[in-house]
């Protein structure tokens, strides 16, 4: 997931808008972090609701190798975290909508 958004950035968005244009190279690794760990905290707490239906197909972790109290403040940890970068930056890039979306897509992906 991060390499696809360095090479879209780097391969189409400085190409057509120039470096001044977009997100330093600071806030943008604060972006792509908050990313994967927002999307990070979505895959455990998938795993945490789905674990009849993940057993089907594939290994379940949770509720063997990993308590199921420790997934969830595994989801937690990660989510806020993930939160807490992107809200810093969606505040430093006075960006509300940023801010809006991370929360919005932290959300959906508990209701997932």
């Amino acid at each position: 997931m991060a390499l696809i958004q360095y090479l879209i950035r780097y391969s189409l968005v400085i190409p057509v808008y120039g470096k001044s244009a977009v997100l330093s190279d600071l806030y943008f690794a604060l972006l792509v972090y908050s990313i994967v760990l927002i999307a990070a905290g979505g895959y455990v707490i998938n795993d945490y609701f789905d674990i009849k239906v993940d057993a089907r197909n594939k290994e379940v972790l949770i509720g063997r190798k990993i308590k199921r109290r420790k997934a969830l403040i595994l989801h937690l940890l990660v989510t806020v975290s993930g939160l807490g970068i992107g809200i810093y930056l969606a505040y430093n890039i006075r960006s509300v909508l940023l801010g809006a979306i991370l929360i919005f897509s932290a959300y959906t992906l508990w209701l997932y």
